[in-house]
């Protein structure tokens, strides 16, 4: 596991001067940082994975406020008391899409059935996913690939990532072919291409949830509002994220 210093080293970045005390989703780390221009004190952010930074909370780690990719790791955070569950909520949504480089690669057109565009991609190289087991945007990837009767036919084909943002990275330079990431993670990019919209009833409900931690102040609860704000959903929006339901 990463250690907390080095995580906190590369993962970090800060609006302003303040220490961390935001960690946050990899994948909401475009949009967040617009919405936290809007925001009148200052702000820390660690971005990583919902899985490594629910760990890392849970050995401590100073952050105030959590914002996760899915509610399995606020699950397990409120199971070992790291968060206060009063708090919870829905901050915003997201959808899963299958994308390739701009120029493709293989045979493709805008009729072709998800699986018969998975098998035209595998048979030109590899697909790129959230790691399964931990990473939120692979977890739904893999329950959509299983409930299309996909999953036993490409996991051995798998090229795993740390992060959503990553699953991006891994076709855009190649290693992949193709990828499965949130509808976010591509919008406005001139590199990729989206192939497919996923059917939402494949996978649990994409929900970003939000809650404070038992290291929070009255100046996180201050933010935590904030974040629940129409102001910020707004922004949320803008880039491409469904509305939650952060009331």
């Amino acid at each position: 596991m990463v250690g907390l210093s080095m995580l906190l080293m590369t993962m970090s970045s800060a609006v302003g001067a303040a220490s961390v005390q935001i960690f946050a989703a990899a994948s909401l780390q475009t949009a967040l940082a617009d919405v936290l221009k809007g925001y009148d004190g200052q702000v820390g952010v660690s971005w990583a994975s919902s899985s490594m930074l629910a760990r890392q909370i849970a050995m401590g780690a100073p952050a105030g406020l959590f914002l996760s990719a899915n509610d399995e790791w606020m699950d397990w955070l409120e199971e070992r008391s790291a968060i206060n569950p009063q708090s919870r909520t829905s901050l915003v949504g997201n959808q899963l899409v299958l994308f390739a480089k701009r120029d493709v690669g293989f045979d493709f057109s805008s009729d072709m059935s998800i699986p018969k565009i998975l098998q035209n991609a595998s048979d030109h190289g590899k697909l790129a996913i959230g790691a399964p087991d931990h990473v939120p945007v692979g977890l739904y990837a893999r329950q959509a690939l299983q409930t299309m009767g996909l999953w036993d036919k490409l996991k051995t084909q798998l090229v795993p990532a740390e992060n959503a943002p990553a699953v991006v990275r891994l076709v855009h330079y190649g290693v992949a072919s193709i990828g499965i990431a949130y509808a976010t993670d591509i919008k406005g990019r001139k590199d990729v291409r989206l192939l497919a919209n996923i059917d939402p009833t494949t996978h649990k409900d994409i929900v970003y949830s939000m809650a404070l931690t038992t290291h929070s102040d009255e100046t996180m609860k201050r933010l935590y509002d904030y974040l629940r704000s129409e102001k910020a959903q707004k922004i949320f929006i803008s880039h491409g994220f469904l509305p939650g339901d952060p009331s």
